[in-house]
C-alpha cells in the first residue's frame, strides 16, 4: 500500500505526465491542422494517456480510502470517549 506522502508524490508525477501528453497531443493536432495533413495522433500517445488516467484514478482511490479509515478510527474514539464520560 502507498503511504499518504508517497501517494501524493506519485499522484503529482502522474498529473505532470498527463499534462505533458495532453499538451503534446494538442500540439500535434495544431501542426496537423496547419499542414492540412490527416488528423493522426500516434496510438501510443493515446494509449499512454489512457493508462495514466486509470493509474490516477487508482492512486486517488487508495489515498481516499486511507483517509476514510483514519477518519473512522478518530470518530470511533470520540464516540467511546463520550460514552465513558
Amino acid at each position: 500500500m502507498l503511504n499518504r506522502i508517497d501517494g501524493r508524490q506519485e499522484l503529482d508525477i502522474v498529473n505532470m505526465l498527463i499534462r505533458a501528453l495532453s499538451d503534446e497531443m494538442a500540439r500535434q493536432q495544431t501542426d496537423n491542422a496547419a499542414s492540412d495533413s490527416p488528423d493522426t495522433i500516434p496510438t501510443e500517445i493515446e494509449e499512454a494517456l489512457y493508462e495514466l488516467r486509470i493509474r490516477k484514478l487508482l492512486i486517488s482511490a487508495i489515498i481516499d480510502s486511507d483517509r476514510g479509515v483514519a477518519r473512522t478510527s478518530v470518530v470511533e474514539r470520540r464516540r467511546t470517549k463520550r460514552t465513558v464520560m
